[in-house]
């Protein structure tokens, strides 16, 4: 997952691969060039955070990636 700042999106995006019991691994790109480098090189996206599962990127509103996220990972009720 790549996030910038103190994002609360980013914060729930963690909270619920964590309930799922899903690791992953944060990269901050505003402490971090190649992780900056490594998001523009796989997505042309302007919101953070932007979650990877495997060849699929998700970004925006944890609204707005919630379902598509629990779909890559197979996860029932999206939750």
């Amino acid at each position: 997952m790549y996030t910038a700042g103190a994002c609360a999106t980013s914060r729930a995006v963690g909270a619920f691969l964590t309930r799922h019991a899903i690791p992953f691994t944060e990269q901050n790109i505003d402490h971090d060039a190649q992780a900056r480098a490594e998001l523009l090189a796989r997505a042309d996206v302007s919101a953070l955070p932007v979650t990877q599962v495997g060849d699929q990127i998700f970004s925006g509103t944890f609204r707005d990636q919630r379902e598509g996220i629990a779909r890559a990972l197979r996860l029932t009720g999206g939750r």
